[in-house]
Order: C-alpha cells, then structure tokens, then sequence
C-alpha cells in the first residue's frame, strides 16, 4: 500500500494543530505519524515536546519538526517521508504546514485539508475586481506568476496597479472568451480571486471555516456562500468533489461535525 499522506494546510492561528489532534483521536484507526512543515526563514516556534517524551502518549506513532527552503521543499518533504517509509512502510502520515504555495505540488498527496478562520469579511479570503483583473492581466504577461498563481511553483510576484489597465497580450475577445471557458482558463480566473493564503483551498479534499475562531454572523455566511460557489465551479464534473464545512469542529453540538469527520475518514482511508 505505501505511505498515505495527508497535508492539513492553512494560515497561522486557524486550528489546525487542535483538528489533527481531533483527527489523530477520532479518524484514524492506528497512530499517524506526524510531520510539522515549516520554512527555514520563518519565526514559527517548535511545539512542547510531549510530556513523557514518548510520542505515542500523544497519540502518534512518530513527531517530527522539519524545516525546508521553498526552493528546495520537493527535495527536503520526500526525504523526511522517506524516513518514515523505512520505519512503517504502510503508515498513515499527516502533515501540517502554513499557507505556502511551494507545499501545494511538492507531493502527490492522497488528501488535503484546508482550515481557515471564520473571517471578519470577504476581503479577507477574496481579491477586489481591480485587484483579481491585475493578478489575470499578470498570469497572463508573465509565465512565472502564472506559475505561482496556478501551480504554487514560486513565490508570489506583485503586479503593479497598471496590469489591469493593459490589453491582455495576443487575445482576441473571442479567443479570451474561450480561454476562460477552458479548465486551465477556469483555474486561472478562479484562482485569480483569492488572497495567496488561500489559493490551496482550490486543491483541497475537505475545507474547513473554524467559528471557533472568529465566530459568526452576515460576513462570515456571505464569505461561505461566495467560496462555496467557487469551489462548486472549480470541482464541476469531479468524481470527489471538494466539501465545505462552516463549524465549531469541537463543539459535540454542531449539526456538521459528525458529518466533517466522516468525510476527513473517507478522505484519510486510502
């Protein structure tokens, strides 16, 4: 069977640590191994090791903390897997990792989860018009930002405040048209809307929107609808859709826990 590797991404301070413990207690059927990602040029600080000092009082078979450079990481993340192959060749793995686009193609995966906090208003998760036209217009005029927008091959490049404002580069308006309606062209229009800290939602199995962390209210039901019709368009047609859940995911209340953890169960049983 191999390695199963799930990767539990997001930005900082959205609840990831608090579901993989959930997850490690409830979705998997022995301990996961586990792997906490994190840049080399960053100011995350290593977790408390565990209390006994045995990993397995904690739950997982194996912790880990691993430092990469992004121009490195498809080097340096099959390496640490590789360890852990030696030592449990069909282990499960589940990773966690900061909102860096370098992390979305640097493994074939067999799930992704992407947790977010609820946010204060659609600016948060999503680009302005003017903003998400510079970032086309860029894509566009710049094969390494197509790059970064589309695949996560490299850090994000701004766009100066005229892009919007040029004529896309050999397009005719019927040709745009058809680009557009294209799956590469969709992609692109897509990922164009969202802020870099969430372009990985558009890769993601199972996506979640912590109230936990930043509650309710209009904003945040305005936010899930709009990235909700996102997601809809991105996976049209797909055998294995992509889920949303707005949640408390450790409220035993919440009408969708039950269902998240039954959909991070099948995602995770490969």
């Amino acid at each position: 069977m191999g390695l199963v590797v799930t990767i539990v991404s997001g930005p900082r301070r959205s609840g990831k640590s608090t579901i993989i413990r959930e997850m490690v207690a409830t979705v998997y059927r022995t301990p996961p191994h586990y792997l906490r990602l994190t840049r080399n040029d960053g100011d995350k600080l290593r977790p408390a090791p565990c209390a006994t000092g045995n990993p397995s009082d904690c739950g997982v078979a194996s912790a880990a903390w691993v430092e990469y450079d992004p121009q490195r990481v498809f080097e340096v993340l099959p390496e640490a897997l590789a360890v852990v192959a030696r030592r449990d060749p069909n282990a499960h793995v589940v990773i966690e990792a900061d909102a860096d686009p370098s992390l979305r193609q640097a493994f074939t995966y067999h799930a992704r989860l992407f947790v977010m906090r609820a946010p204060a208003g659609e600016h948060e998760v999503f680009r302005s018009c003017a903003e998400a036209a510079g970032r086309l217009q860029a894509a566009l005029n710049d094969t390494s930002t197509f790059a970064a927008e589309v695949f996560g091959l490299c850090g994000e490049i701004g766009a100066s405040d005229d892009d919007a404002h040029q004529n896309l580069p050999g397009f005719t308006p019927l040709q745009m048209q058809s680009f557009l309606h294209s799956p590469l062209g969709c992609q692109l229009a897509l990922r164009s809307q969202l802020q870099p800290a969430y372009h990985a939602i558009l890769d993601s199995n199972v996506i979640v929107m912590n109230t936990a962390v930043g509650g309710t209210g209009p904003d945040v039901d305005a936010t899930r609808r709009r990235l909700d019709s996102l997601v809809s368009q991105m996976h049209w047609g797909s055998p294995r859709p992509s889920r949303l859940f707005c949640c408390d995911f450790m409220d035993p209340q919440d009408p969708l826990r039950d269902d998240l953890f039954g959909a991070l169960r099948a995602a995770c049983s490969c």
